[in-house]
């Protein structure tokens, strides 16, 4: 959203309207735009060229507002001009990918800082974002619901037959006819159909925090290091890995009528697929004044 900058460029574009081949060669200027959806800000700037395959991107360095940088390398491609596909790979320097305190409709959220190599491949409509060594800057915060989600339904998956009981051609309602068309009803948008896999090492210092009751503040915030592997595979969020806890406190509530705050003083959280089933091992404290009467 709020796309601006300019960009200079020279080359030509022969062929006809139908089928055009473009040979341009462009510097991208002072470009930005934000992602809503994780509430994120960038600028760009770089070569880029564009041939009948697509859009190639020749090293591009992005930036968020807080230093980080993305260097940008590979394609968005045409497709025959029938649809847009990713084929483009960054290599991230403290880059922030998510800014988001409170949500109720991603699996996870919070502001997080990442360094390493990720991968964006496929069409828009079913894009898959992958990072094997990603390395999370210790000021990242993690949120991670322990509680069971309302169940979505997503509009790319489901079909209507008409009142005879035909069912449409799959094919003609999940491809537009080229890129300047509207987008088909069968066809998510990029948000809905991205699914990621990130394998994320989480740096000392660290914290996640496992959100139990969202309106009573009933949160464990653990300080930590460890790897934790993030999947959004059709639909299914799941969790991998180990959070080793050095620090961190919990507001235990039972309901309106008791709530302690426990200090953390280590232990382990780890995650085998389930993110609503942590298995956690902690060692807390409470403290308290008591009374020395009687002893």
């Amino acid at each position: 959203a709020n796309v601006e900058g300019y960009a200079t460029a020279r080359g030509s574009i022969t062929g006809s309207f139908g089928d055009p081949v473009p040979d341009i060669q462009a510097e991208v200027r002072d470009a930005r735009f934000n992602v809503p959806e994780f509430r994120l800000t960038y600028t760009a700037e770089g070569p880029v060229s564009i041939d009948e395959e697509g859009i190639h991107i020749h090293g591009a360095r992005v930036g968020d507002p807080t230093g980080g940088t993305a260097v940008l390398t590979g394609g968005i491609l045409f497709n025959d001009y029938r649809y847009f596909s990713f084929d483009v790979q960054g290599e991230l320097d403290e880059l922030q990918i998510m800014n988001v305190m409170q949500s109720q409709e991603l699996p996870f959220y919070g502001r997080i800082w990442t360094s390493g190599t990720a991968r964006l491949t496929g069409p828009v409509y079913s894009a898959m974002l992958r990072s094997t060594n990603a390395i999370a800057s210790a000021r990242s915060e993690v949120f991670i619901p322990l509680v069971e989600t309302d169940v979505s339904v997503d509009p790319g998956f489901i079909v209507f037959a008409d009142s005879t009981g035909k069912v449409p051609d799959l094919q003609q309602i999940s491809r537009r006819k080229n890129l300047l068309s509207r987008r088909p009803t069968g066809e998510r948008t990029f948000i809905d159909g991205l699914e990621m896999d990130l394998n994320i090492f989480a740096q000392s210092g660290s914290t996640v925090h496992l959100v139990i009751d969202p309106l009573l503040g009933d949160v464990i915030n653990a300080v930590g290091s460890g790897r934790i592997q993030l999947q959004l595979l059709e639909g299914e969020f799941s969790t991998f890995g180990t959070l080793n806890v050095t620090s961190g406190d919990y507001l235990f509530t039972a309901g309106d009528v008791f709530m302690r705050r426990f200090l953390i003083d280590n232990g382990t959280i780890t995650w085998d697929g389930d993110p609503i089933n942590a298995q956690m091992n902690i060692q807390a404290s409470y403290r308290t004044r008591a009374s020395t009467q009687g002893i």
